[in-house]
């Protein structure tokens, strides 16, 4: 790697953890910082669910996202989605109750 991760801005935040996803940590610090405007960069569709959140935006590099342009997109509610995960025959999305 040609830069350290950990030193990518200095008011940016950065956190390993061996055992959990990025979306966990996301998700975490999301949690733990309510009152903080958060905007998560990235194309992965499993941050979707955090569109569910007031304070927080998601940037997928090129536009902000909106929770209505993902709701028009998987036909059902933010609050609804948790995860899709494509696979090379099929495509399947697990919904909350």
């Amino acid at each position: 790697c040609l830069f350290d991760p950990y030193q990518l801005r200095p008011t940016w935040i950065s956190e390993m953890d061996m055992f959990k996803e990025a979306d966990d940590l996301i998700a975490e610090y999301i949690e733990d910082n309510p009152m903080e405007k958060i905007t998560v960069f990235s194309t992965d569709g499993d941050m979707y669910q955090f569109l569910n959140k007031d304070n927080v935006s998601l940037h997928n590099f090129t536009k902000i996202i909106t929770k209505q342009e993902i709701e028009d997109k998987i036909g059902l509610p933010i609050e609804k989605y948790v995860c899709i995960i494509y696979q090379p025959i099929r495509c399947k999305i697990w919904v909350r109750n």
